[in-house]
Protein backbone atom coordinates (compact mmCIF):
# COMPACT_ATOMS: atom_id res chain seq x y z
CA UNK A 1 0.00 0.00 0.00
CA UNK A 2 2.84 2.31 0.74
CA UNK A 3 5.05 1.36 -1.73
CA UNK A 4 3.39 3.50 -4.57
CA UNK A 5 4.02 6.81 -1.51
CA UNK A 6 8.20 5.97 -2.79
CA UNK A 7 9.04 5.62 -5.74
CA UNK A 8 12.65 4.67 -7.35
CA UNK A 9 15.86 5.43 -4.96
CA UNK A 10 13.79 6.89 -3.07
CA UNK A 11 12.00 3.43 -2.01
CA UNK A 12 14.87 1.70 -1.99
CA UNK A 13 16.88 3.86 0.70
CA UNK A 14 13.87 3.68 2.79
CA UNK A 15 13.49 -0.29 2.31
CA UNK A 16 17.05 -0.67 3.21
CA UNK A 17 17.40 1.66 6.69
CA UNK A 18 14.08 0.03 7.47
CA UNK A 19 15.68 -3.49 7.14
CA UNK A 20 18.71 -2.02 8.90
CA UNK A 21 16.79 -1.11 11.78
CA UNK A 22 14.66 -4.34 11.53
CA UNK A 23 17.87 -5.93 11.70
CA UNK A 24 19.31 -4.23 14.93
CA UNK A 25 16.16 -4.24 17.27
CA UNK A 26 15.53 -7.99 16.72
CA UNK A 27 17.57 -9.20 19.39
CA UNK A 28 16.64 -6.49 21.60
CA UNK A 29 12.97 -8.06 20.84
CA UNK A 30 13.38 -11.13 20.99
CA UNK A 31 15.15 -10.54 24.19
CA UNK A 32 12.54 -8.70 25.74
CA UNK A 33 10.11 -11.04 24.79
CA UNK A 34 12.35 -14.21 26.68
CA UNK A 35 12.25 -11.79 29.73
CA UNK A 36 8.29 -10.82 29.43
CA UNK A 37 7.18 -14.88 28.99
CA UNK A 38 10.14 -16.13 31.25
Amino acid sequence: MFKNAYIGNKSAFFQANWYKIVKNLQPEFTRGQNNLYS
